[in-house]
């Protein structure tokens, strides 16, 4: 879809808790912006894989971590 994402945290919490009224038990911690770009991403810029994202700091990005021990 060609959508990016951007996670931001400086919103009006207290009105916004009013205005969406959470169930008891849930908070809203932050917010995340969907949409297209503006521009191009910075020039230099780097992604890293869903592999290393997703895997432990003290392993491999090709190996899951094992959490059977």
């Amino acid at each position: 879809m060609g959508l990016g994402t951007h996670q931001f945290r400086a919103f009006e919490l207290d009105g916004l808790a009013k205005e969406l009224d959470p169930d008891p038990g849930w908070v809203i911690v932050c917010m995340i912006a969907v949409g297209r770009a503006a521009g191009a991403p910075p020039e230099g810029r780097t992604r890293q894989s869903v592999a290393r994202l997703r895997s432990a700091p003290w392993s491999s990005a090709e190996e899951p971590p094992d959490l059977a021990h």
